[in-house]
């Protein structure tokens, strides 16, 4: 995701080429190769090996880590390129932890906004809850424990699982979209004290969505 965002400086590559000497007719074939690259980086597809051979160097640092790119493996049949040019565009990428549940996971600054990550295991406690909450409500189920008893699970868990029908559909939504803050995970969700009852504070609480009318 870090090669993504330094395709996306059209600025940054646009002097690189002009200062390797690529002609201006070539820009355009250029840039459309960067720029499919970039797509299919972001699309989460695997990654074609010349893509992997442009990533010339990482440095790390504490806060962080320099990344750089070599663009000629990635337009160097579709471009004009001068023989022997050095292509190279250089990026200070900032990174934080995030825990996840048990896991530490490293987020690049925008990560949140730029990319999808659904999370199988949060839609999965939900689409959980909501069915449980159903049967509760419906009587389809005498109580919590005929439900852990039938599910092979404990009662308490259960219990944790249901509040999450009551979710914001404006939460649900982002949820299912992957759009949710990286370290919201069905444990973190459902470990955490009541939630809020309105719609509005639910999405202030977790910092997704706020600013959407929601109910």
């Amino acid at each position: 995701m870090a090669a993504a965002q330094i395709l996306k400086d059209h600025a940054g590559i646009n002097a690189v080429l002009n200062d390797a000497g690529v002609s201006s007719s070539d820009l355009a074939s250029a840039f459309k190769a960067i720029g499919t690259l970039r797509a299919q980086i972001e699309s989460g597809r695997d990654i074609e090996p010349g893509v992997l051979s442009a990533i010339e160097r990482v440095d790390l640092r504490k806060d962080g880590f320099n990344l750089a790119i070599n663009l000629a493996p990635l337009i160097s049949d579709k471009a004009g390129v001068p023989d022997g040019a050095r292509l190279t565009i250089t990026k200070s990428v900032p990174l934080s932890l995030k825990r996840r549940g048990l896991e530490l996971r490293i987020v690049l600054e925008g990560e949140a906004t730029s990319t999808v990550r659904t999370d199988p295991t949060l839609i999965r406690a939900i689409a959980r809850g909501r069915r449980w909450f159903t049967e509760l409500a419906s009587n389809a189920a005498a109580d919590t424990l005929e439900i852990a008893k039938r599910e092979g699970l404990r009662d308490s868990y259960v219990r944790r699982l249901i509040p999450l029908a009551l979710l914001a559909p404006a939460i649900v939504e982002a949820i299912c979209a992957g759009s949710q803050p990286p370290d919201l995970t069905a444990e973190e969700l459902t470990r955490r004290a009541e939630l809020p009852i309105t719609w509005d504070n639910q999405q202030r609480e977790l910092g997704i969505g706020f600013g959407n009318p929601s109910n």
